[in-house]
């Protein structure tokens, strides 16, 4: 199943820019692992927001001095200025991770 999502905010620049709209397919995570490099969707630990990132960390790498269990990911925005991820509010769960962003069709107006 395909989620049309529109990118709002700055947390993914250059890559993705506010107005961008994207297909996230929320089934390919049912068959196999998020991996270190994709563009996810994923849901906020601590509040109920949904956030576009990349994942930078998966199950046992070494993320900010901790290794990462065997359900948790590293996630960060593309934008170096705005720490958005991981970094700010700590791994979140592969339940977390919601689908796959799979491409960008266009600019919103």
């Amino acid at each position: 199943m395909f989620r049309r999502i529109r990118v709002q905010g700055h947390s993914m620049l250059p890559t993705l820019k506010e107005g961008d709209v994207l297909w996230s397919n929320r089934l390919v995570y049912r068959f196999r692992a998020p991996r270190k490099g994709e563009i996810v969707v994923v849901d906020h630990p601590d509040r109920p927001l949904r956030m576009i990132k990349r994942i930078v960390g998966v199950p046992g790498d070494v993320m900010s001095g901790r290794q990462l269990g065997p359900a948790e990911y590293f996630v960060a925005g593309d934008n170096v200025r705005q720490n958005t991820g991981s970094e700010a509010f700590g791994p979140v769960s592969r339940q977390a991770i919601v689908g796959l962003v799979r491409r960008k069709t266009r600019r919103a107006a």
